[in-house]
Order: structure tokens, then sequence, then C-alpha cells
């Protein structure tokens, strides 16, 4: 992350035990990470936190606060749904003194609810539904996992809405005037996390349009490249690099989220 003086927030909350997540997805987000931001280079004030409690974040703003009228970026890390939508409220709320809200790029597990939220039969657990809650803040994620559950929606069907519902509370709730969404999928194409990256700077938006723009066209890429050493292919060239793309093929554009599903103002729309 190319800071530029500005401060800049490292959030790693709590690793779950869970099924199928580990130090691969780990080492995947930190590519990816790089992918869209480049070589690290710190110019201006960072800091790191690690945990749950509000309060403790709450003090790592406050040795920010002198700075708290530049561009401020927190880069939100939770291996599972443990990120608290109090702690985005408190990021967003950190710049009093500036028309801006500190930029939130978000690292959401959406595959993980629909591992957690069982579809089988069997009964979610209290804690986990309780953690789900936690993280949007809203009871709302329920409609859809009934809806799963009717077998209204599939699974990719109840993924996207998740990040929609996410998508929409940033906007609506938190104020912030877009939110853009990138779904990154393994070498096989299956979906690990959506990178969500919210702002209301018109410069930001477009920083993060161009950002993932770029991401549309060079993941593919990354899995293709990965697949073939896996088999043993090597291509010596890339036809792709000779294909010229513009913006409007690169896979990547701006939608504004919908209002979450079964909601009034859903139903009044379909």
């Amino acid at each position: 992350m190319k800071s530029g003086g500005l401060p800049v927030l490292r959030l790693t909350l709590p690793t779950m035990n869970s099924r199928g997540f580990g130090s691969l997805n780990d080492r995947l987000r930190l590519e990816n990470s790089r992918l869209l931001c480049g070589p690290t280079t710190q110019a201006g004030i960072s800091k790191s936190f690690q945990g749950t409690a509000t309060g403790e974040l709450a003090e790592i703003l406050a040795d920010l606060r002198p700075w708290s009228a530049e561009p401020t970026f927190a880069f939100i890390d939770p291996t599972g749904p443990d990120c608290e939508w109090s702690t985005l409220e408190t990021l967003a709320s950190f710049k009093t003194i500036s028309p801006y809200k500190t930029e939130l790029w978000l690292l959401f597990p959406a595959g993980m609810f629909i591992r957690m939220l069982r579809v089988d039969g069997g009964t979610v657990r209290q804690e986990d539904a309780a953690r789900i809650t936690a993280m949007f803040g809203t009871e709302q994620w329920q409609e859809i996992y009934n809806a799963r559950l009717r077998n209204q929606l599939d699974g990719g069907q109840a993924r996207d809405e998740y990040v929609n519902l996410m998508r929409w509370r940033l906007e609506r709730v938190l104020g912030y005037r877009f939110s853009h969404a990138f779904d990154v999928h393994e070498e096989r194409g299956h979906s690990i996390y959506h990178m969500i990256f919210v702002t209301d700077n018109d410069a930001g938006n477009r920083i993060m349009t161009h950002l993932y723009q770029n991401a549309a066209r060079e993941f593919p890429k990354m899995r293709t490249e990965a697949v073939e050493r896996r088999r043993g292919h090597l291509r010596l060239f890339d036809l792709e690099e000779f294909t010229p793309q513009d913006e409007a093929e690169s896979g990547y554009q701006y939608e504004a989220p919908a209002p979450p599903y079964g909601s009034t103002e859903r139903i009044s729309q379909e």
C-alpha cells in the first residue's frame, strides 16, 4: 500500500478453527493484496491492531487523532466472521473534522457463511449465528439463510446476497457513497472470499475502480498459469498479451448494491 503520508491501519482479527481455511488462503490474501496495491511502502503513519476489543481500537485511533483530517485507510483482515460491525462503525466515525470517512478495505468471508450455515438438516450453532449477526450488525442475513433452506437460493446466490447485504449496510447505514466488491477465486475457480472497499471520495472511487479492473484481468491469468504449472504445461507466449482490452471488457464495473434480500424495498422492486 503506498501511503504517501496518510495514516494506514491494518487490523488482523482472530483466526477461527474452520474446515478448509488455513495457510493457503492466508498466502492468497497476501498475494492478492500485493496485486491490487503494488509493493508495500510505508511513507506515512502505520498502525497495526490484532484483537476484537473496540476499546483497544479506540486507543489506537486516539494516537492518530492529530492526523484525523488526512486521508486514512484501514485494511481489515479477518480469517472468519470475526470483524464486528461496531469495529466498522468506530472506523467510519473516526474522522470527525474531515468531509471524508476512513476508507475501508474488508476481506469478507462470504464463502465461510455457506460452510457455517448448515442446509443438511443440522442445527446452526448459536455461537456461529451470533458471530454472523455481530459482523453484519443486524439479523437481516437470516432472510438469506431461510431462503437457502427453502431452496429459493443456491449456494452461489446466497453468497452474493450476503455480500450485497454488507455493501448495502456500508453505504446506507454508515453513509459511504461507493462500495466495491471483488470476488477472489482459487485456481479451480471456486470463490474464496470477497474484497470489499468503501469510500465516499470520488478519487478513491476512481482509483479502486481502476485497481479492480486490473485485478479482473490478472486473476484469471494467474489461475490459468497455476493450473498449467501443476499439470506440467508451459506456454512460450500468452495470446492474451497480444489482445487489446479496454475498460469495458475488463470484467469489473461498479454497480450500487440492491436493497437486502427479503426487505420490503427489495420486494417492491421485483
